[in-house]
């Protein structure tokens, strides 16, 4: 079977991570990303005009698809890995050329930016890199006037997603090229009951955020997640209050720019009038989502925002246990930090206590006990984490707490 060389970097990237992950969630996606793994499934073409909002009717729950690769699937070279650097490969239009403090670097990124200068006019190079994109296999997603007198081209290839801005700076025309990877393993670590409609497209991703693109009118997609939120017994939380309108660089307030002596600049940007508009959630597990919808033509630019409440969705071991008292708890995937109202001592003890009774051991790793730290590795079975108890002074009563899963399973 032929596997494209930027699929085969994507599933050796998750099995790598797959070690370092503190735990592995219900593999969750759409047939955006299976697409980008298989060469039967392809994803829908994207096109340089707006997509048309289909009706309300037409949203629908994903479908939770699992990938499993075989052994011939991530068999890749050292050369295939640096081909996800798009400034390898990027065409250069007429007059134009790369700037020299791009520099460069022989590592493997999932992002990156790079700048070129162009003498040639914007409305040459907007459409020379149409062209000499798609000829390179990117799809055109959409393309958005910009506030400086050019426009900002959007591109996809793949699981690779790239901005391509032309605008003037002292210097003249400026192209400033920004792309990055979305991480399938990511992608995956989206709480499993949180819907999405139909056709949705991860554009980003993180442990704990994801920004999504959907082809359905804003106040369709706002709706479907009232519905939703309702049947799934999320309860309302406060509303953190309206969000500004997409405005980039500030383009109410600032001075409008400087163009080079007989440049024309491409019609500006009108500011779109409609308003963002955020849902806050506490879910059943305690854990709070935040969802930003922002309009965009026809479609929706959703941004979701999980905050961990609790152990063991971050992944942590179910018989790890919270000092009594404790505040100021951070819960991110993989890793806890609070303060207790105890001094170092008596908060090693406990943690030494309830780690030993639960089958963990101190692993043959870091070890340091000092009359202001601890720091220790556990290890249980294949499982393993460090623990890091600190007080700022010997004699005080209030200690810091973090735990981190080096390796951990879901519990």
């Amino acid at each position: 079977m032929n596997i494209p060389k930027t699929s085969l970097i994507l599933i050796l990237g998750l099995l790598l991570n797959g070690a370092c992950n503190p735990y592995t969630p219900t593999k969750q996606a759409n047939s955006l990303i299976v697409a980008a793994m298989s060469d039967v499934v392809q994803p829908l073409r994207a096109t340089p005009t707006p997509i048309s909002s289909p009706s309300q009717s037409d949203v629908s729950s994903p479908i939770d698809l699992s990938v499993t690769p075989t052994e011939s699937e991530v068999v890749q070279s050292d050369e295939d890995e640096h081909d996800i650097n798009p400034e390898s490969s990027f065409p250069l239009a007429p007059d134009t050329q790369f700037d020299p403090g791009n520099g460069g670097s022989e590592e493997v990124e999932s992002s990156g930016a790079f700048l070129l200068h162009s003498k040639a006019t914007i409305e040459t190079v907007n459409q020379f890199y149409q062209s000499a994109l798609s000829r390179q296999g990117w799809q055109l997603r959409y393309i958005d006037a910009n506030y400086r007198g050019g426009v900002t081209q959007y591109w996809k290839q793949d699981m690779l997603y790239m901005s391509v801005d032309f605008a003037y700076d002292n210097t003249g025309l400026a192209i400033q090229d920004q792309w990055h990877l979305v991480e399938i393993e990511y992608v995956q670590m989206l709480p499993e009951n949180l819907p999405l409609p139909d056709r949705a497209e991860f554009v980003d991703a993180t442990d704990t955020t994801w920004e999504v693109y959907i082809p359905q009118g804003m106040k369709a997609v706002t709706e479907y997640y009232q519905q939703k939120a309702v049947a799934l017994k999320w309860k309302p939380g406060s509303v953190l209050g309206m969000t500004e309108a997409i405005c980039v660089d500030d383009c109410v307030n600032q001075p409008a720019p400087a163009y080079p002596l007989g440049v024309t600049p491409m019609p500006t940007a009108t500011l779109d009038p409609r308003q963002p508009q955020t849902l806050f959630y506490i879910m059943t597990d305690g854990n709070e989502i935040s969802l930003e919808f922002h309009p965009h033509q026809d479609s929706t630019i959703l941004n979701i925002t999980l905050t961990l409440k609790n152990v063991e969705s971050a992944g942590l071991p179910k018989e790890l246990p919270i000092y009594p008292g404790a505040t100021g708890m951070v819960i991110a995937p993989g890793m806890v930090r609070f303060t207790v109202p105890s001094d170092l001592k008596t908060t090693v003890q406990f943690y030494i206590h309830a780690l030993t009774a639960a089958g963990w051991i101190p692993s043959a790793g870091y070890s340091l006990d000092t009359p202001q730290l601890y720091f220790q590795e556990w290890a249980k079975g294949e499982q393993s984490l460090r623990l890091n108890i600190s007080s700022p002074e010997s004699s005080s009563q209030l200690s810091t707490v973090s735990i981190q899963c080096l390796l951990c399973t879901a519990p």
